[in-house]
């Protein structure tokens, strides 16, 4: 190819560019320019994300080390220290007097009765035996074992939450109070009505809310209340858990088999011991 039409082809290339609207070097800078602010923004929507997750972290980590310092307090026969509690700016309904002294998980318990709306304990005590008598004999050696034996557990959990349900009348013992995202949750124990003691060494959580959470806040240094409501057995499958975890939460009935126990609280009336009422 001849020079001359070298020159010709440079000069058509050059026309071109300078006929183009703001010609190409605008264009070509514009578009390294938006990549870098994508990038910014991508980076900035990652730390914020990271931020998250560590702050998620953090708190898994805390409520971790917390179980761990429960179950070591436990096993050493004692009972988890509480953080002391913070007078309340106004004076509670009843007195300090009114309530017996709260009992440690460690102390003596009442053996739960045999009916299994008496108490949680009393009702995975029942649930326990029902499930031995109607899953507790087939074998689980294969998988076609395993799916049979998923099959008459989750048969077993429907009948029991038809079976076990009714009115309540307890004692409890409330040993903690959350209120966290508008929600109020108590940790608690039932009483034995005619001793006080505790039928379990475990508190069992119960969220409330409305009328219902303020008589409990309203009153913190009021730790026995008569409760009257409902209950049910809510025996869970879950077929991923054949064995207890480490904090064995929720309580493992028997293979496959993860304890629930629903309660519904119509009224709570605060009280001085075991049945007598608390003096307003």
């Amino acid at each position: 190819m001849s020079v001359k039409r070298y020159g010709w082809i440079i000069s058509v290339l050059c026309v071109t560019a300078l006929a183009t609207p703001g010609g190409l070097t605008p264009t070509a800078l514009a578009q390294p320019e938006a990549s870098t602010n994508d990038l910014r923004r991508e980076n900035d929507q990652l730390r914020e994300r990271i931020a998250q997750l560590q702050a998620q972290v953090a708190e898994r980590n805390k409520r971790i080390k917390e179980l761990e310092d429960k179950v070591k307090a436990l096993e050493a026969g004692g009972a988890p220290t509480a953080p002391p509690a913070t007078t309340p700016a106004t004076p509670a309904k009843a007195p300090d007097t009114a309530t017996p002294p709260e009992t440690t998980p460690s102390g003596p318990t009442a053996t739960p009765p045999e009916d299994p709306l008496a108490s949680p304990e009393a009702m995975f005590a029942v649930l326990s035996t029902e499930y031995a008598e109607a899953v507790g004999s087939l074998p689980r050696e294969s998988d076609n074992d395993i799916k049979r034996y998923l099959r008459e557990v989750s048969k077993w959990a429907k009948a029991a939450e038809r079976k076990h349900r009714g009115n309540i009348d307890w004692v409890i013992l409330v040993q903690k109070v959350t209120e966290e995202a508008g929600r109020t949750t108590i940790d608690y124990r039932v009483l034995d009505a005619a001793s006080g003691l505790p039928y379990g060494t475990t508190p069992t959580q119960l969220a409330l809310s409305g009328r219902l959470a303020k008589q409990i806040t309203d009153q913190p240094n009021q730790k026995t209340w008569k409760l009257i409501g409902t209950a049910s057995a809510k025996p869970a499958v879950n077929p991923e858990r054949a064995e207890p975890t480490l904090f064995n939460v929720p309580k493992l009935i028997g293979p496959y088999a993860e304890f629930g126990f629903d309660v519904s609280v119509t009224t709570l009336t605060p009280i001085l011991a075991p049945g007598r009422p608390a003096t307003p």
